[in-house]
Order: C-alpha cells, then sequence, then structure tokens
C-alpha cells in the first residue's frame, strides 16, 4: 500500500490533519472535510448521520462554524472552533479556572491501616518461612 493523492483535496488549504480510521481535515478556510469509519461518531455526522463516508466531503454539521484545529484518537475527535457570525475573540469573556482545592492528607490514614495488619500484610513477617 502507498500513499495516493486524494484528488478531493486538491483545492484545499489544509491547517490541520487527524486520522486513524478517519480521516478529518480543518481548512484554512474554517471547513472540516471528512471520511472514513465513524462507529463512536468521531466524524461528527451528526446523531441521525450515516456511520461513515466513503469519498471526502465537506461536514455541514459546523456550518456556522469556523474551525481552527482537529484533532482525533480512538473513538473520539476534537475541534478548536470559534462561532462563524463576525465573533470577536477580544470581547470574549476570558476563562478563570477554579482555585486550587486544599490537598487532602491521607498519610495518616495510610499509616493506621498498616498497624492494624502488624505492618506486614498480617502475617506477622511470617510470610513464605518453611518449619
Amino acid at each position: 500500500m502507498f500513499p495516493q493523492m486524494v484528488q478531493d483535496l486538491c483545492n484545499w488549504e489544509v491547517s490541520s490533519a487527524v486520522g486513524g480510521t478517519e480521516a478529518i481535515f480543518a481548512t484554512a478556510e474554517g471547513k472540516v472535510i471528512c471520511w472514513g469509519g465513524s462507529v463512536a461518531g468521531e466524524l461528527a455526522l451528526g446523531a441521525d448521520g450515516p456511520r461513515g463516508q466513503r469519498n471526502p466531503g465537506i461536514n455541514f454539521e459546523f456550518s456556522n462554524w469556523h474551525v481552527l484545529k482537529a484533532a482525533a484518537g480512538y473513538a473520539h475527535a476534537a475541534f478548536l472552533a470559534r462561532p462563524d457570525d463576525g465573533f470577536d475573540p477580544e470581547g470574549a469573556p476570558e476563562f478563570e479556572p477554579p482555585a486550587p482545592r486544599a490537598a487532602k492528607v491521607g498519610a495518616a490514614r495510610g499509616a493506621k491501616r498498616g498497624a492494624k495488619r502488624g505492618g506486614r500484610g498480617g502475617k506477622g513477617g511470617k510470610r513464605g518461612r518453611r518449619k
């Protein structure tokens, strides 16, 4: 098996290409071109869409989005996109991650468990000895 040119992609400037059993391309124009297997919905063809696509085609589920990047793995695909309606990223709200929680102290709990069993698995250190 040798690499082959895909004629359907000749007029597109591809910005991101991923795949496995599926092939997903994000173009510079913000479109998604995909084909291949879609066992778990990797091609994002919609809930009522086909389970796969034999030939490359534009995914119209993203018609209102400008897709910047695509990523895929086993049984999933992810897209980095923005709305295609003149969205201004400068006016978007800034993401604020939640404050980190205090770490739970588990060392004391583990020490109590070891003490109950004698610290050696409950056998008192005689495991494996012959008489």
